[in-house]
């Protein structure tokens, strides 16, 4: 297992993202969380044992638990405190996705319903909007996971 494979990723997943066109979406966005995908359940394991040293699971879901970073990772795109690991899923050729928050989402939402290839997603209480980067996608809620 290698040090820091946690922070690797992180920049592994940011700089397989256009950042230019990611902050041209909003004057006011700020990383609110990070998926992680691993590339098998072996690679799971080795980053869960390192969440587990670096930082509180606060939340589980059945895809996946969310990390609050005991140490958060300063970013181009913001500060990150929360990371989400994803249970391994052979289909998922991504190394991760990123989840944004901003003051502007109902703006964000406005501007960008109806263009092609983007969706709001609703899920109970919460809302997203899907947005393709690339050969990624980003991701803003109207219920942020950060602190």
């Amino acid at each position: 297992m290698e040090d820091n494979m946690i922070e690797n990723i992180v920049f592994e997943i940011i700089n397989s993202y256009d950042i230019n066109l990611i902050l041209s979406i909003s004057k006011d966005i700020e990383l609110d969380f990070m998926d992680i995908f691993p590339k098998s359940q072996i690679e799971r394991t080795e980053i869960e044992i390192e969440l587990r040293q670096k930082a509180k699971c606060i939340e589980k879901e059945e895809k996946g638990e969310y990390y609050l970073l005991n140490t958060p990772i300063n970013t181009i795109l913001g500060v990150l405190r929360v990371v989400k690991l994803r249970i391994f899923d052979n289909k998922k050729n991504k190394r991760g996705t990123m989840d944004f928050k901003s003051s502007y989402y109902e703006q964000i939402k406005k501007i960008v319903k109806g263009k092609k290839d983007v969706y709001i997603i609703s899920k109970s209480k919460d809302e997203l909007i899907e947005i393709p980067i690339g050969d990624n996608f980003i991701y803003f809620s109207n219920s942020p996971k950060s602190l």
